[in-house]
Parts: C-alpha cells; structure tokens; sequence
C-alpha cells in the first residue's frame, strides 16, 4: 500500500515444518497475519479471486474540486479462479446464517458472507495463556455484489462469560451494527424480503433522516 511500515505476515517454508505442523497450521496455528491481510484476503474473494493493492487516498483535490491526482484500484494477481471465490462465498454466507457461528453479524435486509476467528494468545515465554483469545470477524456485503469488506479484532476482550469469548459472538455483532451504518453510507438498500418481522422497525429508525 502506499504507507511505509507494513509488516510481513508469518507462515513458514514446508521445508522447516515439523512432524506436526501439517496438523495445526489448518487450525491457525504456526501463522501471523496483520488485520490489514486478513481485510485484503477476504477481500480477494469478494472480488471474484482478484488480489487489489489497498489504497489509502482515493484522489488529491485543490480546495475548489479541481483533482491533481488519482489513484486508481492496482491488480497485483489473480489469486484463485472466479469460480472457486463464488464457491468460497457461499460457503462463507454459511457462517451468518441463523445455523451458522456468526448468525450475531447479520444485517437485516443483506446477505452477508464472512468467517470467525478465535485464536489463543501467545505466551511471551512460550506456549499460548490460558484463557486469553483474539476474537474477529471480517465479511462483507452484499454477498452477490460485494460494496463493502469490513474487519472486527478485539485482543483479549473481556466479557461477562469468558467461555462465549468466540469471534462470532463477541465482533460478529459488532461487524453487523458497522456494516449496517456502511450500507446506509454507501446508499445501499436492504432488500424487504430479507428483513424479518422482528428487524423491521430497527431498519426503519436507524434508516431515519438526521440519525
């Protein structure tokens, strides 16, 4: 991107694998990523397997509108085949669903597609401390023609029942009242037959003008 500073993420080469790596890494162990590739990777699948380079400016204006310069959005590579992103967002719709592990990111009106994350927090001295969690959520919506990606990480986060200190209990809703403010920014309307009786009136007031 075109800040300095950014940091590598953390996976290392098979060659320096041990016996049980291949076990763990699925489950997101032996990998650091920062919440800027995490962003970037879900919105790879949001953009049909494409890989864009984030930006941080869109455009320099003078102050009577008049642009001096424009950024626009940089392909790096194709990551995956349209068709597998289209598989794994539907997979990811899944996760929001009322049966799914993030059923709290919903936003009514909106398909949203996304993934939990809970992961132990590394012991300075070694190991992982008991019972301390990065929790996130990152998705995005609409599903079918994504206008918006959005992260959530808390570090630690305290809660009333440490054992519901999950991604999709503790960001999930989080993410859903962010992204539900994006959508209205954004001018994204919900769709009516996507909002259930008992969300209804919520859309109705936070839809209001001045709010």
């Amino acid at each position: 991107m075109e800040l300095p500073g950014e940091i590598n993420g953390m996976i290392r080469p098979p060659q320096n694998w041990s016996k049980i790596s291949i076990t763990r890494i699925p489950m997101g162990h032996e990998v650091a990523v920062t919440p800027l590739q995490m962003t970037v990777a879900m919105a790879t699948i949001a953009n049909g397997g494409k890989l864009i380079t984030p930006r941080v400016v869109k455009l320099i204006t003078t102050a009577d509108g008049k642009t001096i310069s424009e950024f626009s959005p940089s392909l790096v590579r194709r990551v995956i085949s349209e068709e597998t992103a289209k598989q794994i967002g539907r997979a990811l719709r899944g996760v929001v669903s009322d049966r799914g592990t993030a059923a709290a990111a919903a936003v009514p009106g909106f398909i949203i597609a996304g993934k939990t994350g809970t992961a132990q927090k590394v012991d300075p001295h070694g190991g992982y401390e008991k019972g301390k969690y990065i929790v996130s959520f990152t998705g995005f919506l609409p599903a079918d023609h994504p206008e918006f990606v959005g992260l959530v990480v808390l570090d630690d986060a305290k809660t009333s029942k440490p054992e519901l200190n999950y991604g999709g209990l503790v960001a999930g809703p989080i993410f859903a009242r962010i992204a539900e403010k994006a959508a209205r920014y954004l001018d994204l309307a919900p769709q009516p037959d996507l909002i259930k009786p008992t969300a209804a009136g919520r859309v109705a007031s936070t839809s209001a003008p001045g709010h």
